[in-house]
């Protein structure tokens, strides 16, 4: 996308306007690390399930964003803490959760392709 900040890190809304037409039509989308789930949830549909995981340790350079961080999980299907640092900000107790915590609730499974 040719942004200059590092993504992984930082709420871009630019990114997130970038990744609504990539993100049209997916059946799941699954999204790594803070900046990229950030996105994801502002760019992709309604019914679409969303899966984030978090590799990092909340190791900012300044504040931890857990406003932003808790204003996209409402919108996360499914949360995937990659080590105990990102597990412990993932269960905050600021941190708001969806009533459906399976994985990829509203998911319809549906066969993708024949089995040979």
């Amino acid at each position: 996308m040719g942004s200059e900040r590092d993504l992984q890190w930082h709420c871009d809304a630019q990114f997130a306007a970038w990744l609504t037409p990539r993100l049209a039509g997916a059946d799941v989308v699954h999204a790594h690390m803070f900046g990229a789930w950030w996105a994801a949830a502002r760019a992709v549909g309604d019914g679409v399930p969303l899966i984030a995981s978090e590799h990092n340790g909340y190791a900012w350079r300044g504040e931890t964003p857990w406003e932003a961080m808790a204003g996209a999980a409402g919108r996360v299907d499914r949360f995937y803490a990659h080590g105990p640092d990102a597990r412990a900000g993932a269960l905050r107790p600021d941190r708001r959760d969806r009533p459906d915590d399976r994985p990829a609730a509203g998911a319809d499974h549906r066969r993708r392709c024949d089995a040979r």
